[in-house]
């Protein structure tokens, strides 16, 4: 989605994992600050 391609565009990270295991509460995009339904892990590869 849209967030996930300007994080990639500005930072050069991509998705590496979405846990199964997601925390309970309220999720905001780090990025956008927006309300988000998952917790994803990401990351830069060299």
């Amino acid at each position: 989605d849209a967030e996930e391609l300007r994080i990639k565009e500005e930072t050069g990270a991509t998705i590496r994992c979405i846990p199964f295991e997601q925390p309970e509460g309220l999720k905001t995009c780090f990025m956008t600050g927006n309300r988000a339904n998952e917790v994803a892990i990401f990351a830069k590869s060299y």
